[in-house]
């Protein structure tokens, strides 16, 4: 009975250790590759919906440029322009308010006088102020 009781060896195949650890890593491959297929089609998805707001912003956006356009034009228009002018309290001329420099000329003779002796006066105050810069220039006094 002895003999009968004793551990029995078996011989352990090596082949079928292969092949289960050869199918864990094709399993975890695979397992991987779902796991970046699925984040790759997330990351999609996130990617069109952005680019869908995108778009929709877009079109907003033209539209107001549009509208912001029209309301450019009709403000630049000349009625409008005349409107606004007399909302600012400008009114518009008339042939009474128009001078004729001529008429103005021929009553004040002597202004033309006056101002031929206001140019001359301003003439000689710009040529002492010439020689004021260059004698500061050269010496640093300002006195006269």
């Amino acid at each position: 009975m002895k003999g009968r009781l004793q551990k029995i060896k078996r011989e352990t195949d090596v082949i079928t250790w292969r092949y289960s650890l050869v199918f864990l890593i094709v399993i975890v491959l695979l397992g991987t590759g779902f796991l970046y297929a699925a984040k790759a089609h997330f990351s999609a998805m996130n990617y069109s919906m952005k680019n869908e707001r995108l778009q929709k912003e877009i079109e907003e956006l033209e539209n107001n440029q549009r509208k912001l356009k029209l309301k450019k034009e009709i403000a630049s228009s000349p009625s409008e322009v005349e409107k606004a002018a007399r909302r600012l309290g400008f009114r518009q001329m008339s042939p009474q308010d128009i001078q004729v420099l001529s008429k103005a000329k021929s009553v004040n003779n002597n202004s033309s006088e006056e101002l031929s002796r206001e140019a001359v006066r301003r003439q000689k105050d710009g040529q002492s102020a010439e020689e004021k810069q260059i004698k500061y220039a050269k010496t640093g006094d300002l006195k006269e």
